[in-house]
C-alpha cells in the first residue's frame, strides 16, 4: 500500500459541509492528520527483525505489560512493544468511554512488520472514522475516570498526542536499528 492512500482515506471521511469556524470535531481531524505524516514514515519498510530489536540489555518486548505507574522507573522497551502500544491507543479513541466510546476492539495482534503495519492502518483509520462520525456536543460532554473529569475532546486530544509521542520514539528506535552497526555492537546493546 502508497504511503499515501491511507491520507486519502482519512480526507474521504472527513468530507462534509464546510464550516465557518473551526469547532472541536473539525480541530481533532486536523490533529489526526498531523499524527499520520509522521507515521507515514514510520510505516515504511519495516523489518520484521525490528520489532523484537533491543536497543538496550532488558528491553520489554511486545506483550509486556508494566506494573506500577512510576514512569521514572519505567524500563525501555522494544520497537515491538511500543508499537503494540502505540495502536492499542488509536483503536482507544474509538472504543473507550472516556474518547468516543463506540465498541471497545483491542488493535489486531502483532507478530511481524507484516501485522504492525495492518494493526496501525486499522487504527488511524478507526480513529478517523470515530472522529468523523461525532458531534462537537458529544465532545464537549464530560467524562470521569481515574485521572479527572474533562470534556470526551480533551481525553481524545490526549490520546492523539500520546500517539504522536510513540510515533516519534518509533522513528527514532528504527533509525538507531538503522545504524545499529555504527553504534559499537550489533546484539542490541549499543555503546554510544
Amino acid at each position: 500500500m502508497h504511503r499515501f492512500d491511507l491520507l486519502g482515506e482519512i480526507y474521504a471521511l472527513m468530507a462534509g459541509p464546510p464550516v465557518p469556524e473551526p469547532g472541536p470535531r473539525t480541530l481533532l481531524q486536523f490533529l489526526l492528520e498531523a499524527v499520520y505524516f509522521p507515521l507515514s514514515r514510520v510505516m515504511h519498510e519495516l523489518e520484521d527483525a525490528e520489532l523484537d530489536w533491543a536497543p538496550v540489555p532488558d528491553a520489554k518486548p511486545i506483550g509486556w505489560i508494566p506494573s506500577g505507574h512510576d514512569p521514572s522507573t519505567d524500563p525501555f522497551t522494544t520497537i515491538g512493544w511500543r508499537w503494540e502500544h502505540f495502536c492499542q491507543e488509536l483503536h482507544d479513541i474509538a472504543g473507550s468511554d472516556i474518547c468516543l466510546g463506540r465498541e471497545a476492539e483491542p488493535a489486531p495482534e502483532i507478530v511481524d512488520a507484516a501485522s504492525a503495519v495492518a494493526s496501525l492502518t486499522a487504527g488511524i483509520r478507526r480513529a478517523a472514522r470515530a472522529i468523523a462520525s461525532t458531534t462537537d456536543e458529544r465532545l464537549d460532554e464530560e467524562v470521569e475516570n481515574e485521572f479527572g473529569r474533562h470534556s470526551r475532546r480533551h481525553w481524545v486530544t490526549l490520546f492523539l498526542v500520546e500517539a504522536v509521542h510513540h510515533a516519534a520514539e518509533i522513528g527514532v528506535l528504527r533509525d538507531l536499528y538503522r545504524l545499529r552497526h555504527h553504534l559499537g555492537r550489533d546484539n542490541g546493546s549499543p555503546t554510544i
